[in-house]
């Protein structure tokens, strides 16, 4: 019995400290604690041989969000192997992520939640960032402080079977 408890404690370890919200192959769904919270940092890692990602976010508050803030998921943006082109509407910032793989396409589609501050909260200096990752490479993209996601932007290449993402940020105030 006791030779059973080392072998537990490694298995406990490895889970708490992978932090990965997804494991390859498999449906991603995750969102902030809270509509006052939105993305603060996208990290994800590519394998070659599942030919797939899986994904790990980090949250922080929003700057400025209250209480009136509403939220919604959205469709399916995008189709597998198809370009994924989204801004969160009425000046919403990404507070979640939802994708399923196909093994066939080696890709995912992908939903996402908004929250929508209220009137009289302004999103101002966005822009987009160029790309934050190279094919069959790891993505460790950071918010700078005071910044939300307000969109994404992903190519898949059939050939790498993976995406490049950027993203959508603007200042909160």
């Amino acid at each position: 019995m006791t030779s059973l408890v080392p072998l537990f404690l490694v298995f406990l370890i490895s889970v708490v400290v992978s932090g990965w919200d997804n494991d390859f192959d498999e449906p991603l769904d995750v969102q902030c604690p809270s509509y006052l919270f939105a993305f603060s940092r996208f990290k994800s890692t590519h394998n070659n041989k599942k030919e797939d990602r899986r994904f790990d976010f980090m949250c922080r508050q929003v700057p400025a969000a209250n209480s009136s803030v509403t939220c919604g998921w959205s469709d399916y943006v995008n189709d597998y192997d198809a370009v994924v082109f989204y801004t969160c509407p009425n000046q919403g910032y990404i507070n979640g992520m939802h994708s399923v793989h196909n093994n066939h396409h080696e890709d995912r589609r992908f939903k996402f939640r908004c929250c929508s501050p209220p009137l009289g909260l302004d999103l101002r200096n966005c822009h987009w960032t160029g790309y934050v990752n190279d094919w069959d490479s790891d993505v460790d993209y950071q918010v700078p402080y005071g910044y939300v996601i307000r969109g994404v932007f992903s190519i898949h290449d059939n050939h790498k079977e993976d995406r490049r993402f950027k993203f959508g940020i603007c200042q909160s105030v």
